[in-house]
């Protein structure tokens, strides 16, 4: 785009006056470098400094296992506040953990990636990498996947 100014100031700059038809060359080429400005300023990067809506730090309300391989009963919309904690990094990282008191303590970093509704997370230390859909609805991450042979929703609040 400064291409095209620069050569339009350069030929405002060397015209001669030679003719009536000055005026009005005079005159088109002050619109179209007016006009060329304004595409100028008003087209920025604006949209590359958009940050991906998952990034920030995630809290569990509840999950669900359905439809499990083994037949395993359903568990539907077990209530674990904050037993699971994501922080989804700007740089593409991730750190998760799973706390059930006297059960559970796991953490687990990696890697991740968003596409559309995909969400693609690597685990380091184990170079697995997995893709979940979710959604984001105000302040309520939805990833919905499989998981040791079921289905699993899990449900978190940003903070």
């Amino acid at each position: 785009m400064r291409v095209v100014v620069t050569h339009l100031v350069v030929n405002l700059l060397s015209f001669e006056p030679n003719s009536t038809v000055m005026t009005y060359n005079f005159k088109l080429h002050l619109l179209i470098a007016t006009l060329s400005g304004f595409l100028l300023f008003s087209c920025g990067d604006d949209d590359d400094d958009v940050e991906d809506p998952i990034v920030g730090s995630w809290k569990s309300t509840t999950f669900s296992l359905t439809d499990c391989d083994d037949g395993a009963p359903d568990l539907l919309d077990f209530a674990c506040g904050g037993c699971i904690e994501s922080q989804y990094n700007s740089d593409g990282t991730f750190t998760s953990r799973i706390l059930i008191p006297a059960v559970l303590d796991l953490t687990t970093e990696g890697t991740y990636s968003t596409n559309g509704n995909t969400l693609t997370s690597c685990n380091v230390s184990t170079s697995i990498c997995e893709d979940d859909s979710f959604t984001i609805v105000g302040d309520v991450l939805t990833i919905s996947g499989r998981l040791e042979g079921c289905n699993v929703i899990f449900k978190l609040e940003r903070g």
